[in-house]
Order: C-alpha cells, then sequence, then structure tokens
C-alpha cells in the first residue's frame, strides 16, 4: 500500500523538481539570491534551488538581490527588481496554492483507491475461507456441496463497512 503512494506521488514529485528548478534558474538569470548562512559552503545554485524548495514547504525567506545592476540607469534596477519580486510571488504561490492542492488531490485519490481494493481483498479473504471450510467439511464427509455462502461480521452489526449491505443484497440476487 505504502508502495501504493509512491507509484501515484511520481507525477507530482516531478513536477515539483521541474518548478523548482524553474525557479531557481530564473533566480540565477535575474541574479538574485538568498542568505548562504544555512549552507555556508555549497555553491550558490544549490543554495537557491534548497532555498526554493523550502519556499514550496512554507518556509518563506526574502529574496536577497545584490547591486549588480549598478552601471545600468535606474529605470533598468526598477524593473530588474520589480521582475524578481513578481516571480518570488509568482513562485510563492503556485508552489503553495496550486501544488499543495495538487498534492491533496493525489493523496485522496490515492486513499480511495488503497480502501476500495482493500473492501475487494477483505471480501476475496472471506472467500477463501469459505472455500477452506467446504473443503474441511466434505474431508469429514459433512458436505458435498455449498448450501449457504458465509460473510462474517463483528457481533454488534457494525462492520465499518456501508457496502456490506449491497453486497449482500447482489449475492442474494445472483444466486437466485
Amino acid at each position: 500500500m505504502i508502495l501504493q503512494v509512491f507509484v501515484d506521488l511520481m507525477p507530482f514529485i516531478i513536477i515539483l523538481m521541474v518548478t523548482v528548478f524553474f525557479f531557481s534558474m530564473v533566480n540565477v538569470v535575474m541574479d538574485a539570491g538568498f542568505d548562504r548562512g544555512d549552507y555556508p559552503k555549497v555553491q550558490k545554485f544549490l543554495v537557491i534551488f534548497l532555498q526554493n524548495f523550502r519556499l514550496s514547504l512554507g518556509d518563506i525567506s526574502a529574496l536577497e538581490y545584490d547591486n549588480s545592476w549598478g552601471k545600468a540607469d535606474a529605470s533598468l534596477r526598477y524593473y530588474a527588481i520589480i521582475i524578481i519580486w513578481f516571480f518570488w510571488v509568482l513562485n510563492i504561490f503556485f508552489m503553495m496554492i496550486v501544488l499543495m492542492n495538487f498534492l491533496i488531490a493525489e493523496v485522496s485519490q490515492t486513499y480511495d483507491k488503497v480502501k476500495s481494493d482493500g473492501k475487494m481483498l477483505l471480501y476475496q479473504k472471506k472467500a477463501e475461507l469459505n472455500l477452506l471450510a467446504f473443503k474441511i467439511f466434505k474431508m469429514f464427509g459433512k458436505r458435498s456441496y455449498f448450501k449457504v455462502i458465509v460473510f462474517t461480521y463483528p457481533k454488534d452489526g457494525d462492520n465499518g463497512d456501508e457496502d456490506g449491505d449491497g453486497f449482500s443484497a447482489k449475492i442474494t440476487n445472483n444466486m437466485n
């Protein structure tokens, strides 16, 4: 079941890494970065990549941009800073809102799939127990054919399975 979760989350992980890489490249091209205090001996691109990944997890930190446009005119610096902050806000919005909702949808879908597979497995195991009981009865000469199929539920009637009555109704209709 855990393996199924990882298989289903592969598209999300790929999209997340591509997005983190994209926003890291934007920061490199615009000569913006993050504080290197957490990673003092790591290359600049890897620091930017890790910080963008941390942004995707909700660890919001502000960008740092040096004055590398010092020789450019003031309007170019102004527009460059606006572009840097626009992509930073876009990064936060896309990572936190869009990708987190995608993650929630993927996990919910996987949970539903595993839950429905669990019901099927439960009925399969109960049918195997019925077959085993039949073989034991046949071995002792008690039965040579099936008269009934027995599915057991807890004594208080609460089996935690809302579909139990519907399943038994389908079996009954098919047997008649």
